[in-house]
């Protein structure tokens, strides 16, 4: 049984250290993108601080085991059981 729970650990382990790897890299291509768009606003005006702009997080949307985007989305009959 130990066999089992360590090798189910392992392998979330590796999952887990995969997901960072891929995080790391999608962070470091959205930090050049940054950069590159700072350079090319300060193309069109060289006065301009980029550093004045505020960040602006964009919203994700979770997907629940119904499958409905948001809880507005459910259909009336569903939560009530029908």
């Amino acid at each position: 049984m130990n066999a089992f729970v360590l090798s189910g650990l392992v392998k979330r382990r590796a999952q887990l250290a995969g997901d960072i790897e891929n995080t790391h890299e999608a962070l470091r291509k959205m930090v050049l993108d940054l950069e590159s768009l700072d350079a090319t606003i300060v193309q069109f005006d060289p006065d301009f601080q980029v550093e004045t702009i505020k960040p602006k997080a964009s919203a994700r949307r979770r997907i629940g085991a119904t499958g409905a985007r948001c809880p507005g989305c459910i259909p009336k009959g569903r939560l009530d059981g029908a």
